[in-house]
């Protein structure tokens, strides 16, 4: 096998050179037979012309001759003789040449389904992404009317505990007085109206990230998808050319890359296929 010195670490794996080389010596053995066929088309070509020619001087002849001759006058017909046993059957033709390849069939319906396999164990959780973008601020609504303030009036004796009287309605805030001495602790008073809600306020700044989560569990496995088409191999060198060695009888593939393969030793071959059409 003759190589040159990048063969070895561009030389594709052992099964994908066995392929490529399989399909090479197919389209080498294709290129030889067919260049054998035409050759014996054209000396079946001539055999015939000739045979023709021969057959064409033997008819003038006969033609000749038996312009020459006179017939008789016909006799009276004879009686029907007995029917005859069949023959023998003839010999066993010739083997014809062989066919051209046929052409590639459509592809096979998929299989059935496999079971279901067992799930495998959890892969390791992925990096937390990043925040989404802050959304847009909503409209404030309008302020309403602020209320008169009352004014401030004296400040008084502190009277005498009277009893606990009903609650009054709510008045209007006024300003914030002076404080005074604490009083003493008073009974709890009955709890008042709930005022209004108030205006939403602006939103606050967005919070720190908080702690992260416990692990989930692992989902389940999903069916098993079909099997895709085979690809080709990315690193794999194409087949560019052939070297011929007709005295040899070999065969050596030229690839993309520059290197050769392995030559291909087709005497054997061709004396077999001999051997059997002669025969």
């Amino acid at each position: 096998m003759t190589s040159n010195g990048k063969f070895a670490e561009s030389s594709p794996p052992p099964h994908e050179r066995d392929d490529v080389l399989l399909e090479a010596f197919r389209e080498a053995l294709g290129a030889i037979l067919d260049e054998e066929r035409r050759q014996w088309a054209r000396e079946r070509a001539l055999i015939e012309a000739q045979a023709q020619k021969i057959v064409a001087e033997l008819r003038a002849e006969i033609t000749v001759r038996l312009a020459a001759v006179k017939d008789g006058a016909d006799g009276a017909p004879g009686a029907q003789g007995e029917r005859g046993l069949p023959g023998d059957r003839g010999e066993k033709g010739e083997r014809g040449d062989p066919g051209l390849p046929g052409d590639r069939g459509e592809r096979g319906l998929p299989g059935e389904r496999g079971e279901r396999g067992e799930p495998g164990p959890p892969g390791d959780r992925g990096e937390r992404g990043l925040p989404g973008e802050r959304g847009e601020k909503g409209e404030r609504g309008d302020p309403g009317d602020p209320g008169l303030p009352g004014e401030r009036g004296e400040r008084g004796l502190p009277g005498e505990r009277g009893e606990k009287g009903l609650p009054g309605e709510r008045g209007e805030k006024g300003e914030r007085g002076e404080p005074g001495p604490p009083g003493d602790r008073g009974e709890r008073g009955l709890p008042g109206e709930r005022g209004e809600k108030g205006e939403r306020g602006d939103p606050g700044d967005p919070g720190l990230p908080g702690e992260r989560g416990e692990r989930g569990l692992p989902g389940e496995r999903g069916e098993k998808g079909e099997r895709g088409e085979r690809g080709a191999a990315p690193s794999a060198p194409n087949l560019a050319s052939w070297k011929l060695d007709r005295a040899r009888y070999t065969a050596t593939p030229i690839m993309s890359d520059g290197s050769q393969g392995p030559a291909l030793e087709l005497r054997d071959l061709f004396k077999q296929f001999q051997d059997e059409t002669d025969g």
